[in-house]
């Protein structure tokens, strides 16, 4: 394929490799207990572990995990999906191509030998085309054809477990699914409210909130609002897109749409309370006396309710960002670390209950990867190496975050409260929070272990704007209660009229600026010294590349390189999807890197000074194929 690429293309000697995507047929289970114990091997071999710090029986089960392997190729149970990403040795090339193409003839993929291809790539071939295409009139046929994908990637964001699934069948009903997740927890919102928070207002009762009963419903209903958005998180991630980005906008954007209308429920609840009044234009007491003693008279009764209003919309800021960002954040990230730290040593060090025990069965079962039916007595370095692990970075939680903390100190802004400052100064605090978080903790822990796009970031300014677009509209809201505009129904209009175009103005002024600085896949990137150090350079910079990310590729180099039809690239450019100093052509995990090269030789280049930062790769010298 490697070779064909190069000769339709017209690009000898200027593609990398190529990347095929399988179909794991409902395998992954089995593939990944194969790359557990060549993980673990690896590490052996490489020394970063003692042998008694592994499973007993690894040999036998690399083995075991290579005949099956093999039966599986043989018996056709692992099938390409049709998409390859083809790899260029420099981006001007990968550029060249994407201006140049829009697809490969399917032909191509049919031949048998070099003469054919030669035959088929011939210039007089391309002439008796042109030829038959100018009497059909340029009438060409789809179908005859490979289409290639102008969507540019990296391996680091590519869920290759994904290809092949039958995600797409339920895809369709996941918006209803949303809604019926949103609905579930508006009614208990609405449930809570009615039964244990409008009895208080309905006559005039101040101290809910200092009630037990009401304080401990209201905490569990904030935790039902973090389970509810793990469900969402779970329901995307088994959607089967085939891109992490995806997962992440998706996940973002449901996210935040179920906090921004279960919020919005809460806040109308406590807006619309009996005795509110938002026309603050006080009638004439010489034209009409009897209106304006109805004003006078409940007038201070409206102005506190209004108050309670301020303080209630403080009260559930506040709980918000203590109960979902500060404590769910901290046991998200570290109470599982916590947990296995705790249960390790409970098993293996304390042996709490006794060697066998039914309790430490139950410990060990909740351990990531333990292998609780091998009845070995000790640790293994892979499954203390699991039990330290952070749990996933879910930066689409963060974004959602700043998008609905925003908005809920905007909504005081409506209000004739002398809480807004209280709001913004709680507004304020989960800033300091989230960025010493996010630079101190996420950096730190996360940085080297952890993909993340741009497209997440662009799709959070994107929904910024509808947040920023709320600000215009309070100054028709406040010439209404002002009574400046009398008509309530034409002020709902203008407001939604003034928010549709603040929207987008900011919308189009993301475009305008992408049009003047541009997008950095238009064109080939300035590199230091001004020129193109290949992929073989960045690949040694990161440590991860398109074939040790690719699980069925690495199973195929380790247990059957050569099996017909199933041929992995030639060894010279076997050499070159591997970076140049790891010793084990394994499975790569971010953050990872160390392990597949030689302890004592990774110790020399880091005591010499040699530091090695993992980034962002560039990835535009990169598209894919379809077919």
């Amino acid at each position: 394929l490697n070779h064909l690429l190069e000769r339709e293309l017209r690009m000898d000697g200027k593609i990398h490799g190529v990347c095929i995507c399988y179909d794991i047929n409902d395998r992954q289970e089995r593939l990944e207990e194969m790359l557990e114990n060549m993980t673990e091997y690896d590490t052996w071999q490489n020394q970063w572990c003692p042998r008694n710090f592994c499973i007993p029986d690894l040999e036998d089960r690399i083995k075991q995990d290579g005949d099956d392997f093999r039966d599986l190729i043989k018996e056709s149970k692992l099938k390409s999906t049709g998409e390859v990403y083809v790899c260029f040795k420099k981006q001007r090339d990968m550029v060249q191509v994407q201006e140049e193409r829009r697809g490969i003839r399917k032909a191509i993929f049919e031949l048998t030998d070099e003469e054919q291809m030669d035959s088929l790539l011939t210039a007089g071939h391309f002439a008796q085309r042109r030829k038959t295409l100018s009497k059909s009139c340029l009438k060409v046929d789809p179908e005859e054809f490979v289409a290639i994908d102008s969507t540019f990637s990296e391996p680091s964001g590519i869920r290759f477990w994904a290809f092949g699934g039958k995600g797409d069948r339920s895809r369709k009903w996941m918006p209803l699914r949303m809604f019926v997740y949103i609905g579930i927890y508006s009614i208990v919102a609405q449930l809570f409210y009615s039964s244990m928070i409008r009895p208080w207002q309905d006559n005039f009762i101040e101290g809910a909130a200092s009630s037990g009963a009401v304080a401990i419903v209201g905490k569990l209903v904030i935790l039902l609002n973090f389970a509810i958005q793990t469900l969402v998180m779970v329901d995307v991630e088994h959607q089967d897109f085939t891109y992490v980005s995806d997962i992440d906008q998706r996940t973002f954007l449901w996210n935040t749409l179920l906090l921004v209308i279960t919020n919005a429920y809460v806040i109308m609840q406590e807006c619309y309370r009996e005795g509110m009044r938002w026309n603050l234009r006080h009638p004439s007491p010489t034209t009409d006396p009897e209106a304006w003693w109805h004003w006078q008279r409940h007038w201070f009764q409206g102005s506190r309710i209004e108050g309670e209003v301020g303080n209630s919309l403080a009260e559930v800021m506040t709980e918000q960002i203590l109960m979902l960002y500060v404590i769910g954040e901290v046991a998200n990230v570290l109470g599982p670390v916590m947990f296995y730290w705790v249960a390790l040593r409970g098993v293996y060090v304390w042996k709490i209950g006794g060697d066998g025990s039914r309790f430490q069965e139950l410990l060990r079962a909740m351990l990531p990867k333990s292998r609780s039916q091998t009845q070995h007595c000790h640790v293994t370095a892979r499954e203390a190496e699991k039990a330290q692990i952070l749990m996933p970075l879910l930066l689409w939680m963060e974004y959602t975050y700043v998008v609905v903390f925003a908005w809920m100190a905007f909504c005081t802004f409506f209000l004739a409260s002398d809480m807004g400052s209280t709001v913004c100064g709680l507004l304020f605090v989960f800033s300091v929070l989230f960025y010493i978080w996010q630079r101190f903790v996420m950096l730190w822990m996360y940085g080297k272990a952890t993909y993340d796009s741009e497209d997440s970031y662009k799709a959070f300014i994107h929904v910024w704007g509808f947040v920023l677009g709320i600000l215009p509209p309070m100054s028709v809201w406040w010439s209404y209660r002002l009574n400046e505009i009398i008509e309530m129904n034409f002020v709902i209009l203008m407001m939604v009229l003034v928010f549709l175009v603040v929207v987008l103005v900011y919308q189009y002024g993301i475009v305008f600026i992408g049009w003047e600085v541009g997008n950095r896949y238009e064109a080939v990137d300035t590199f230091e010294g001004g020129e193109d150090p290949g992929y073989a350079s960045i690949m040694d910079t990161h440590g991860y590349s398109w074939w040790n990310l690719n699980p069925i590729y690495v199973l195929k180099c380790r247990y059957c390189p050569n099996e017909p039809q199933y041929e992995v690239h030639a060894e010279e450019l076997l050499k070159e999807q591997w970076p140049s100093y790891f010793q084990s052509r394994g499975f790569f995990e971010l953050g990872k890197e160390f392990r597949h090269e030689q302890r004592e030789s990774w110790e020399q280049r880091h005591s010499a000074g040699a530091k090695s930062e993992i980034r962002n790769p560039l990835v535009s010298s990169t598209m894919s194929f379809e077919g």
